[in-house]
């Protein structure tokens, strides 16, 4: 989810619009028009426009499932966040029971990496660094039944997810 990357030029209209427009946007899409698709239109807009599987249901969940009250959404909060196991606790407080909450995480593929990064000095990089288990736990000790497992982007280092979790009542 993303109200667009103040430093990029090409993203500032996207923040503005989210500003005056008070909503979020996925990120990813294509520009493609969703407005007034159901899941099933999704799907055949997707498959035309050639998007993956796993775009066209994060796509969904976005389009079709967000209910204001039910999710919170964070995008690339890691990177700002220092106390990450109580941002998880906050999650779990601020969603209602019941409700869902969509997390989007980049995850280690390699464990020595994990460690050379974390030495890494200054911003370069955020100071987490986890791999998709160890966020699948943190994510269930917060009080989230793991619902789903998108893969949406598979990289060398990281794989990017979006986990769909349901706050356990």
């Amino acid at each position: 989810m993303s109200l667009g990357n103040t430093q990029l030029e090409e993203d500032i209209e996207i923040y503005e619009f989210c500003i005056k427009n008070n909503c979020i946007t996925i990120g990813f899409g294509d520009q493609i028009d969703f407005t007034g698709k159901d899941e099933r239109q999704i799907n055949e807009l997707g498959r035309e426009e050639k998007l993956s599987d796993d775009a066209i249901r994060s796509l969904n969940y976005f389009k079709n499932y967000l209910k204001v009250g039910n999710y919170v959404l964070i995008s690339n909060g890691n990177y700002y966040v220092r106390a990450l196991k109580a941002s998880f606790e906050k999650l779990n407080e601020i969603t209602t029971s019941g409700g869902y909450c969509l997390l989007s995480i980049d995850a280690h593929n390699y464990e020595i990496l994990k460690f050379i990064f974390r030495t890494i000095p200054g911003g370069a990089l955020h100071p987490h660094q986890y791999n998709l288990k160890e966020y699948k736990e943190m994510f269930q000790n917060a009080g989230f039944e793991i619902i789903d497992v998108n893969l949406n982007k598979p990289q060398f280092i990281f794989n990017y997810y979006v986990l769909l979790g349901r706050k356990i009542t």
